[in-house]
């Protein structure tokens, strides 16, 4: 019978050890990596954060500098987005000013990367409120900015796709 309680005993602690090591082990590990994955990504996003504003003021400042002439822009709030996919901080900026008859505004969106910075994304139009159905929005020229320019529902949802990568 000890020979059999020791055999038994030795397939017993056999068991755990490969459990342990097959299966309690790895996931442990994996919950480790899990754990600085997330402290990693939320380190890159307050890090993008506190460089996109940075960008943002920056930017808002040239575009509103009074050596250019007045200026009546409307700014939005900027976005912030860290991209694991493209390995950097996108921040989308957005403003607009309206024409000198009431039914006229110019839109200026766009997503940047902030540490290449350039635009990636454009939305920069010229939209004209109509009667009715009749509003219209026309894009303004960016040719040579090298960028794709959207209208309004165009890119938003091409900013969202960005934004959720």
């Amino acid at each position: 019978m000890s020979k059999q309680f020791s055999a038994l005993a030795l397939c017993v602690a056999a068991l755990s050890v490969a459990y342990y090591l097959a299966y309690y082990l790895p996931r442990a590990h994996d919950a480790e990596l899990a754990d600085q994955h997330r402290k990693t990504d939320l380190e890159l996003a307050q890090r993008c954060r506190t460089d996109g504003l940075k960008f943002f003021n920056d930017f808002s400042a040239e575009v509103n500098d009074p050596s250019f002439g007045p200026t009546n822009y409307t700014w939005d709030d900027p976005e912030f987005h860290y991209s694991a996919k493209l390995n950097t901080c996108l921040v989308s900026v957005r403003y607009l000013r309206f024409g000198l008859d009431s039914a006229t505004s110019f839109h200026y969106n766009r997503v940047v990367d902030v540490y290449g910075n350039r635009p990636i994304l454009l939305g920069e139009f010229k939209r004209i409120v109509g009667v009715g159905d009749n509003s219209k929005e026309e894009l303004l020229d960016t040719v040579k900015s090298g960028v794709p320019n959207y209208t309004s529902a165009q890119y938003f949802a091409e900013m969202k796709k960005l934004f959720s990568e």
